[in-house]
Parts: structure tokens; C-alpha cells; sequence
């Protein structure tokens, strides 16, 4: 078997990444990761957003997004033909986030602010 190689990193991104750290260490506080990340998204040019919008989650990686509600509760829901609609491919399940969004949100509570 050959043996894989590292990619390479382009020296336009080494630069980049050498600028932001050293803007970085004139800070007192730490900088949020995601405006880092948008900060590098931005100078390289990329067009979209730095958010990673995901569209199918993994059943194991449903309790990330879903903060409450554990992998345990899904394989359970699973069993039990309840809860929400997911997908097997091969022996995994998959979920897409728009029906947990949907799932989780179709009985809202209405309050009043006094």
C-alpha cells in the first residue's frame, strides 16, 4: 500500500494565517473562534458564510444538536417507531436537521410578559 501523502498547505493561506496570529498577540482577550474563523474566511475570499450549516446529522451526533436529548433517547425513539423521521444507510442512522427542527418545535408553550 502507498503511503499517504500530507497536502500540502498554499503559502498565500501560511501568510495569512502568520498575519492573524500576530494581529492576535496585540490583544489582551482571547478572540472568539468563530470571528477568527470569519476574519481567514473573509481575506481568503471565500464567498459564503463562516457558519457550517449541516443538512443531515448522524444519530450519534444528533445529542450535539440537540442539546437535552441524548444519543440513548434517539435509539430509544428509533425502537420504539416514534419521534422523528430518519434514514438508515447501511446500519447507521441519519436524521435531517430541518425535521429536528421541525420535530422539536411543532408544540411551542405561549407566555405572556407582564
Amino acid at each position: 500500500m502507498p503511503k499517504k501523502q500530507k497536502q500540502k498547505i498554499p503559502q498565500e493561506v501560511k501568510t495569512l494565517i502568520d498575519e492573524f496570529a500576530k494581529s492576535l498577540s496585540t490583544f489582551d482577550s482571547k478572540v472568539p473562534l468563530p470571528s477568527a474563523i470569519g476574519y481567514l474566511l473573509e481575506t481568503l475570499g471565500y464567498p459564503g458564510s463562516p457558519e457550517i450549516n449541516p443538512v443531515v446529522v448522524a444519530g450519534k451526533s444528533a445529542e450535539k444538536l440537540i442539546v437535552g436529548y441524548s444519543s440513548k433517547s434517539f435509539a430509544n425513539d428509533r425502537s420504539l417507531k416514534r419521534g422523528c423521521r430518519y434514514f438508515m444507510v447501511g446500519s447507521r442512522p441519519y436524521y435531517l436537521v430541518a425535521d429536528l427542527i421541525a420535530h422539536f418545535t411543532k408544540n411551542p408553550v405561549e407566555t405572556f410578559n407582564d
